[in-house]
């Protein structure tokens, strides 16, 4: 047999494999397939009106920015304080702070721009300029979350494989 003819075969195979598994997926009733099981839910794509929610740090200028990072860090860190000496917990504790000075760029390593306020780091990036663990870091976001000092935004964007079988979409990082 040609090398050709194999290539054609093992496209016929492939295809047809892609078929059946799309057929079963939907029998089964699984939606998702592959990767896109990944694709976490309420994400938006990174081109909606809805992914875009930076706006200026401050006054949109670096000294400006640098002096509203500074008050939020100093009012969050007296805030963690006071509650501690009312019920000896720290809410956040120090990685919950440590997470937010590094996702405000404090470590130096994360860049800000504070004209637009774009921040989009991944959670990897935090935990190794945090020297802290990932699930240390998902769990310290959580927190700050639900103390509504920081929030965000799940994203994804297209995989550029549409009309195939298989993942159309991909998780990226949150913004901030």
């Amino acid at each position: 047999m040609s090398n050709a003819k194999s290539t054609d075969a093992a496209l016929t195979a492939r295809q047809a494999r892609q078929i059946t598994q799309g057929f079963t997926a939907r029998l089964t009733g699984r939606a998702e397939r592959g990767a896109d099981r990944k694709v976490r839910r309420n994400s938006v794509d990174v081109g909606d009106r809805r992914a875009q929610v930076s706006r200026p740090i401050g006054d949109g200028t670096m000294a400006g920015a640098l002096s509203w990072i500074d008050c939020l860090l100093k009012a969050v860190s007296e805030w963690d304080n006071m509650e501690r000496r009312k019920n000896g917990a720290r809410p956040l504790g120090l990685y919950g702070l440590r997470v937010l000075e590094v996702i405000l760029g404090r470590h130096g390593a994360i860049a800000i721009d504070f004209k637009s306020g774009r921040l989009d780091p991944a959670i990897d990036t935090i935990a190794r300029v945090g020297r802290i663990s990932r699930t240390t870091v998902v769990r310290a976001l959580a927190q700050l979350r639900a103390m509504k000092v920081l929030s965000w935004i799940r994203r994804t964007e297209s995989t550029g494989r549409d009309g195939l079988f298989g993942p159309q979409r991909r998780q990226v990082s949150n913004s901030y």
